[in-house]
């Protein structure tokens, strides 16, 4: 058997009146869930700069072998001289800070 009780029920109109603060038009609601998906985006961003770091570390480690592979190629097949073989590797291992303005 039912009980009846002396209150109208619920309606959304009052639960929303219930849940928020007086005088509060619920905008702090949006700011949080806001900052909240930033610091979300900024995570995954985050995570994206590690992988695309890793990546070119990993492109740079080949590059260096592919010039080692080169040179002792072609030290074997006596194609160049050995000073300009070492000093073909130096010049392009070595990295340049800044950039040249030609006049």
């Amino acid at each position: 058997m039912a009980i009846k009780t002396s209150r109208p029920p619920k309606t959304l109109s009052n639960l929303k009146s219930a849940t928020h603060h007086k005088g509060c038009d619920g905008r702090h609601y949006i700011n949080y869930f806001q900052v909240g998906a930033l610091e979300l985006e900024r995570w995954r961003r985050e995570l994206e700069r590690e992988a695309a770091l890793k990546k070119v570390a990993e492109i740079d480690q080949r590059l260096a072998k592919i010039n080692i592979e080169i040179n002792e190629l072609l030290l074997a097949a006596d194609v160049v001289p050995q000073s300009k073989v070492a000093k073909a590797a130096t010049t392009r291992t070595a990295k340049k800070k800044g950039f040249n303005i030609k006049y």
